[in-house]
């Protein structure tokens, strides 16, 4: 079995807890939540392949259009049913998880879930072919739309005050446990992060989603070393002298990911905070290696 193929069959597992959330108009609706970026996000940033030889006024008018921003959203949709959230059995060749995203069928899907009927007849084939061209190029801007950090960092954001608010009530060994249960839980309920683990399993030597894997996991490292300044700082504890909290944030995360890889294939479908808990522990037990605090003080310490 490929990797890509144990890539889907896991997925399955997640897909089956999350089958009905994303079915009809109102599964599309909390979809698209899912992929809002921020407020100052500016899609001609990101969709590069569109309009390729107008120029650099069309091609930023085009990338800014709802309709171009809609397509992808149809096609990581569809993406994502066809891979994380099906039944049937796996596909040869690395499952060609690109091969369904066609003009045609990005239309018809439209026209399921658009409620709105003018707007799902402007999602025609000719606005794609106009918008792209050939499908390789849909495809390279779908993964740019993907990977792009403002949905993972919007969600960090909404997060992370919650975080911060219970060291004020908890001890630090609780505050490590509770801290990585809610991670693990966001973590999960999140179906773009599941896409992301699936595209980097498939094409992982590809220049384009190493790049862009690359500038989200700086960014998302930057966030939790700043979650973890403040929140540690909270209870008294610094780094030791030969480390940061960018150092210490990206060992935590080697940590964290293999937690919700576990949690994500999870075959008896429980919640996932048994993960969390074994995530929070696994933190507490390495915390004196990386941090000037001794085992012991862990338990009991609270906020200063």
């Amino acid at each position: 079995m490929t990797l890509a193929a144990h890539v889907e069959s896991a997925g399955r597992n997640l897909g089956g807890r999350m089958r009905s959330v994303y079915e009809g108009p109102a599964g599309w609706r909390k979809w698209q939540e899912y992929l809002a970026g921020d407020d100052h996000e500016d899609l001609a940033e990101v969709f590069t392949r569109v309009r390729r030889r107008g120029t650099d006024g069309t091609r930023m008018r085009w990338s800014r259009d709802w309709r171009t921003r809609t397509f992808c959203d149809l096609g990581l949709y569809l993406l994502y049913r066809h891979t994380l959230n099906h039944t049937a059995g796996v596909e040869p060749m690395e499952m060609r998880i690109f091969a369904r995203l066609q003009a045609s069928a990005l239309a018809d899907l439209a026209a399921v879930l658009i409620e709105d009927p003018s707007e799902a007849e402007a999602m025609t084939v000719q606005r794609f072919n106009d918008t792209w061209g050939q499908q390789s190029g849909y495809c390279e801007d779908l993964v740019c739309y993907l990977f792009r950090p403002g949905p993972y960092m919007r969600r960090l954001s909404r997060l992370h005050p919650e975080l911060l608010a219970m060291t004020h009530r908890l001890t630090l060994g609780e505050w490590v446990r509770q801290s990585a249960v809610k991670e693990l839980n966001s973590a999960v309920a999140d179906p773009l992060i599941a896409m992301h683990t699936l595209v980097e399993a498939v094409l992982p030597a590809t220049p384009l989603v190493r790049s862009l894997v690359s500038r989200l996991r700086r960014a998302r490292l930057r966030k939790w070393a700043q979650l973890y300044e403040d929140g540690f700082a909270a209870f008294g504890v610094q780094p030791r002298a030969d480390l940061d909290w960018l150092d210490i944030a990206e060992r935590f995360s080697t940590i964290a990911g293999g937690a919700f890889l576990r949690a994500q294939t999870r075959i008896d479908q429980q919640e996932p905070a048994t993960d969390g808990e074994m995530l929070g522990q696994l933190v507490i037990e390495v915390l004196p290696a990386l941090c000037a605090i001794e085992a012991g003080e862990i338990g009991a310490r609270r906020a200063v």
